[in-house]
């Protein structure tokens, strides 16, 4: 429901956005801003819109829920505050804004959303005087996000840290308010989930609320200027926003402060102003240590400690710091201590100082003690509040109530508030179902939103029944703190059933209409019934044939209640009935209970039976069925353990051991049981339909023992390799006569010998089970030597034991043999291996493998087509490769071992032969030292001579040298790295070349024969003439410019190398001590740094004269070496040309230039740009015209009065005019060359002028 004022609003787009915002009779934050935006958005202020806008600000709370910071901020935009008189946003300009009037722009409006609803107007946040001696830096604003608070998940102490502003009075504050107050602290701040919070202050004893946002003043990255928690780590933000929040409310001008929003303006801050402002106390005194009462007021401060008072100890400027043991600075001067606590034990006081933990390697104490007369050596004192006795939270008293639907009761009959000293202010209601509804003033509330109602409106809170329960909150507010939630139920009174216990048979059917009487107040009668039964017993409802669960409601119209049964079960069920007259629910008759005899359930006698082996009965002959109620059986359960193999069968599948297998009685006639071996313990139960019966006594069929096939066997001598069926190993027999229906067969597979199954050997050591089909494939064959042997067998029902270990015993293999002797080889010398050994087999079988070691010393190697295999290590071969396999000798002697593998076993190796070879000591490299010249370029194959002692030719080479001077190696023309190997081939040996540095570089050359590497050859240099660089020469040591000019680098120096080598770059720096600066494509270079500048860019480069005397040096690199600095030269701004000297103008100018005698010289060199004035020309003075050409005859054109004129020169080409201050009318000017091209124009000696001072002298 809409409250009725919002139809009174008139402006058509406000209205149409409040209908929709209060329909569900809630006014939110958002929907504020959204509203107040749409006005911006439509331009500047209407009157329709101002009224429009008041009369909200007037009804927030009428018929409307709105918080107390929505409600605020809004009416402080609305209807003006002292804040709104300028506009700050973070800057230190305070620009004119103003409250909200007719004609207020888009612009202004926004800013006003900001200031108060968005936290935009951020405070100035310029540092105090002394911050920067702190080491404090502004870089501005930036924003810092992190979690409200810390894991902790409330305010604490260690957040609080002050950070540049000098605010201790309020960090001091804010820590008592955590010790003292948290309550008052928790419900301080509105996260509004979009980066904007809500901070609450009082004034005057009012809630004052302010908007801030993220962003906050910063050194750096993420390090606070201002107040800051822990290290200054974004983990816990409230001590910044509450910092923020009360430089914004210094800007309102009612704390105290000029109307100013700034952080400074917060600074030494009294404590009456702050006490009042965080905790809303009504009284704050001082006690000052100067006083006669200081120390006997003792016990007020204690008491004032115990009370939950707020306490601030103030230390003044004048006083001297005080230190621990230790050194640390505890009380501080022109500073204020939050006072945490007594000790009682030492009779000290507990102070915490505001600047927190905040550094590494601080010098302070944060928290320590101090005594009453330590404080007064200080001259300090207490500052104490009464806000113990304001922050006591109300306590709201409700009680249940009832009554008829539609009708309605007053808050006074509903609840009542007891606790605290302050008066209630506001009440907050809440009704989470709205079966029924609170009542503001007859107009109804929405349900499950909190629903704000001042006390004055207290006499017009109702609530109004509903057609079923509500369940019911209310909390009050004293201007300080909420009351806790208050919980209370509405029931609307209905139709009673009354009902009593019932006794019944089994059974028994019950129509459900007998088992209660109904009676509704209002004389109604029922139009529905609800039934529900808790089902133990396994009674329940019926409604026409059909059961109703249990431990549900069950809906029964009135015209159902005579189909509805209740059947009795097995003991007693309990029951519960309600009605319902059209209007509202009756409450639930007591708990009645239908008790009936308990159904113990179905019985089976049982008897234990001795069977034959495998004898099979029907299941219905081991037992007797009887039950209590004579109920045929519905179920039966069967339960055996299954030891000895004895089962029950089900259609002829066995079931499963140790289980509950549930049987039809149709299925009973298809079960049966079959014995097994030895003794099986068997259980049966029933079901009658309603309960199971307990499982019969347990029973056993005892069968004869199974113990199983037996195989008789006995040992074996065979021959080698001799193959058996594995049937002629044994003899099966068996107790029972049964066939055996597996075999298991083991061996220990000792010295080969092995089972095998379709020819396929099986592994030793384990079992391998086969098939009775399968035993006619399986055989045994022997190996070398004694291996022994198990056989067992399963008739279908269990195993047999193992047979006796048996033996099969056939004559030991030891492998075949090589012999072998040394041999002497020639160099790289091969052999077939097969040529190698002689090899032979005790039962002559032919090998299938071999397997080859060498030592590989001296480079011997076996190859296996072609590809050389490793030495020291195992090469296997089959029989087939071994024509593919051979030796070649290396250099010197190689050790080399054989074996064979007859398929059986591995012989053992050969004894060790050796194939020796003469040895190879590698390529020799002779070489001489060079005198080269500079950069000077060498075939290397031409810097050394090759000589091999097998006459093999070079496969590799090996380049090093030291690569002093910058000489090198290059490859392709690329340049290889100096001091490493440098591995080239000899078809890139042509391709390899040393090109010379400057100074001696040594070098080193060797190479590869295919075999081995030869030693390096002799060090040998090469030596080129030093490079000491190129020559950097300043055109001028000293020019004279004017601040802003621009000159080319390139024009400031000449460039010269010792061996005629461009430069490739150059490095430019300047001391920057005269503010002029380098620049690269118009990108101010550093000042005191190297500018490496590549020879390409050089024409990029330029230099901007400063206000002073800057000083420059320039170096080139030629390609290879830097050269020196240049000389150092300056270049300045006189403004006033000295006696004797040039000042030069580079660019284009309008600076006014004056002589200060009569020898100086103004050089343009774009003279046409020269926009400025000339002063005080006389004498020698000049004024030379850089790019205009001197012609013989050349005239000077002048025009002017005694105050000044101007010259005129031109060459065709180019052409200027000058202005000149002073009287030049007696005067002839006349043009010389300059003696570089261009035209120098003097005064003539014989003219004298009265010449007018400089402008700017």
């Amino acid at each position: 429901m809409t409250a009725s004022w919002v139809n009174s609003l008139v402006d058509s787009g406000i209205k149409s956005d409040m209908l929709n915002f209060a329909a569900d009779g809630v006014f939110t934050d958002a929907e504020a801003i959204q509203l107040l935006a749409d006005v911006a958005n439509r331009g500047s202020v209407t009157a329709n819109e101002l009224n429009s806008l008041q009369l909200i600000a007037a009804n927030l709370n009428s018929g409307l829920s709105t918080s107390d910071y929505v409600s605020h901020l809004f009416v402080q935009l609305v209807d003006g505050n002292p804040a709104n008189a300028t506009w700050t946003g973070g800057g230190t300009a305070h620009i004119t804004l103003g409250n909200l009037q007719v004609g207020t722009t888009s612009t202004q409006m926004s800013e006003l959303i900001g200031k108060w609803f968005q936290g935009t107007d951020l405070p100035d946040p310029t540092l105090p005087p002394d911050a920067g001696g702190s080491g404090w830096t502004l870089q501005g604003y930036s924003a810092v996000t992190g979690p409200l608070y810390s894991s902790t998940g409330a305010a604490t102490v260690n957040d609080i840290c002050q950070g540049a502003d000098g605010d201790c009075e309020l960090m001091s504050g804010l820590i008592d308010v955590v010790v003292f107050h948290p309550q008052v602290m928790s419900s301080m701040i509105v996260d509004n989930g979009n980066g904007t919070y809500g901070v609450r202050f009082y004034v005057n004893g009012q809630e004052t609320w302010e908007t801030v946002n993220d962003e906050f003043p910063v050194v750096s990255g993420t390090e606070l200027d201002y107040g800051h928690n822990y290290n200054e780590q974004p983990t816990a933000m409230w001590v910044a926003l509450v910092e923020k929040a009360y430089a914004q409310l210094s800007a309102t001008g009612q704390i105290g402060h000029p109307a100013v929003n700034s952080y400074n303006n917060i600074s030494a801050d009294p404590p009456t102003d702050v006490l009042e402002n965080l905790t809303d106390a009504t009284s704050v005194n001082y006690y000052l240590s100067s006083s006669s009462s200081w120390y006997s007021n003792k016990s007020v401060y204690i008491a004032a400690l115990s009370n939950h008072d707020d306490v601030i100890l103030e230390i003044p400027s004048t006083s001297p710091y005080t230190y621990d043991s230790a050194g640390n600075i505890q009380l501080v001067p022109d500073h204020a201590f939050g006072v945490v606590g007594y000790d009682s034990a030492t009779g000290n006081f507990i102070v915490r100082n505001p600047w927190g933990n905040s550094y590494s390697g601080q010098n302070w104490d944060v928290q320590f003690e101090v005594s009453l007369t330590q404080i007064a050596s200080e001259g300090g004192d207490f500052v104490i509040d009464n806000s113990g006795a304001v922050d006591v939270a109300p306590t709201v008293v409700a009680s249940n109530i009832t009554g008829r639907v539609q009708t309605s009761i007053a808050a006074s009959s509903m609840f009542y508030v007891t606790g605290g000293t302050l008066p209630i202010i506001e009440y907050a209601l809440w009704d989470s179902t709205g079966n029924g509804h609170f009542t503001v003033g007859g107009v109804a509330q929405a349900n499950g939103v909190e629903i704000d109602v001042a006390a004055s409106q207290w006499s017009s809170i109702a609530y109004q029944f509903g057609p079923a329960s509500d369940q019911l909150w209310v909390e009050a507010f004293n201007g300080v703190f909420w009351s806790a939630w208050s919980e209370f139920t509405a029931t609307p009174e209905g139709p009673v059933v009354t009902a009593a216990n019932v006794t019944a048979t089994h059974g028994q059917s019950f129509a459900v209409s007998s088992l209660f009487t109904y009676y509704d107040p209002f004389g109604l009668a029922a139009t529905q019934y609800d039934v529900w039964d808790s089902g133990t017993g396994g009674g329940h409802f019926v409604l026409n044939g059909v059961a109703l669960a249990a431990n549900q409601n069950n809906y029964i119209t009135a015209a159902q209640l005579s189909s509805l049964t209740y059947q009795s079960g097995s003991g007693a069920d309990t029951l519960w009935i309600r009605a319902n007259d059209s209007t509202v629910w009756g409450q639930w008759s007591a708990a009645f209970t239908v008790t009936a005899p308990v159904d113990s359930g179905p019985v089976e006698a049982v008897s234990n039976i001795v069977a034959a082996h495998g004898q099979s009965y029907a299941a219905s002959s081991l037992f007797t069925y009887s039950d209590p109620f004579n109920s045929p059986a519905t179920q039966y359960d069967v339960w055996d353990k299954g030891t000895g193999g004895g089962h029950f069968v089900l259609n002829g599948v066995a079931l499963a051991a140790n289980q509950d297998n549930y049987i039809t009685p149709a299925q009973l006639a298809s079960l049966s049981y079959q014995s097994g071996s030895g003794i099986d313990t068997l259980w049966i139960r029933a079901n009658d339909g309603t309960v199971w019966g307990a499982w019969s006594s347990p029973f056993t069929v005892n069968a004869p023992v199974d113990s199983g096939p037996v195989e008789t066997v006995s040992n074996i001598v065979a021959p080698h390799g001799q193959s058996y069926a594995a049937s002629s190993l044994f003899t099966y027999s068996d107790p029972f006569n049964s066939a055996a229906t597996v075999y298991d067969v083991w061996d220990s597979g000792t010295v080969g010998g092995h089972f095998l199954l379709n020819g396929v050997a099986l592994p030793a050591n384990q079992d391998n089970y086969i098939t009775a089909a399968q035993l006619a494939s399986l055989t045994y064959q022997s190996g070398s030597g004694i291996d022994t042997l198990w056989i067992r067998a399963n008739d279908g029902t269990v195993w047999g034991a193992w047979s006796s270990a048996f033996t099969v015993n056939a004559p030991l293999d030891s492998g075949p043999v090589e012999t072998v002797s040394n041999i002497v080889a020639t160099h790289g010398q091969s052999y077939a291996a097969s040529s190698l050994f002689a090899y032979s087999d005790p039962f002559n079988s032919a090998a299938t493998q071999y397997d080859v070691w060498d030592t590989g010393t001296g480079g011997g190697r076996f190859l296996l087509n072609g590809s050389a295999l490793s030495a020291n290590q195992h090469n296997y071969i089959t029989a087939a490769q071994l024509s593919s396999l051979t030796y070649q000798s290396g250099s010197g002697t190689d050790t080399l071992w054989i074996r064979a593998n007859d398929g059986t076993v591995w012989g053992a190796w050969s004894s060790a032969f050796t194939v020796n070879a003469p040895v190879d000591s590698g390529p020799v490299e002779a070489v001489s030292s060079i005198v080269a010249a500079h950069g000077q370029s060498y075939v290397v194959s031409s810097l050394f001579t090759y000589s091999d002692p097998f006459n093999s030719a070079a496969t590799q080479y090996d380049v090093w040298d030291t690569g002093t001077g910058g000489g090198h190696f290059a490859l392709s023309g690329v340049a290889l790295a100096p001091n490493q190997d440098n591995y080239i081939t000899a078809a890139q040996l042509a391709s390899l070349s040393y090109q010379s540095g400057s100074g001696a570089d040594t070098l080193w050359v060797r190479a590869n024969d295919g075999t081995v590497w030869g030693s390096w050859s002799s060090a040998f240099t090469v030596t080129a003439p030093v490079d000491s660089g190129p020559v950097v020469t300043p055109t001028n040591s000293s020019t004279l410019s004017v601040q802003g000019q621009t000159f080319s680098v390139s024009s400031l120096f000449t460039y010269s190398d010792p061996f005629g080598s461009s430069a490739t770059s150059y490095d430019v720096w300047n001391s920057g001590g005269g503010n002029g600066y380098f620049t690269l494509n118009g990108v101010a270079l550093g000042a005191n740094q190297d500018n490496v500048v590549a020879a390409s860019q050089l024409s990029q480069l330029a230099y901007h004269v400063g206000s002073d005397t800057d000083t420059l040096w320039i170096k080139a690199n030629d390609g290879t070496v830097w050269g020196a600095w240049s000389s150092a030269f300056t270049i300045s701004d006189p403004s006033i040309i000295p006696a004797g000297q040039t000042l030069e103008l580079a660019s284009a100018s309008s600076a006014q230039i004056s002589f200060a005698s009569s020898s100086g010289t103004l050089k343009l060199d774009d003279p046409a740009d020269f926009s400025g004035t000339v002063a005080g020309m006389t004498g020698a003075d000049a004024i030379d015209f850089a790019n205009i050409s001197f012609a013989a005859g050349q005239t000077v054109g002048f025009a002017g009065n005694t105050a000044g004129g101007s010259i005129a020169v031109s060459d065709g080409v180019h052409a200027a005019s000058i202005a000149l201050l002073g009287n030049y009318m007696a005067s002839t000017f006349v043009a010389a060359s300059d003696g570089h091209g261009g035209t120098s124009i003097t005064v003539h000696p014989d003219q004298v002028a009265t010449l007018a001072p400089p402008q700017h002298a």
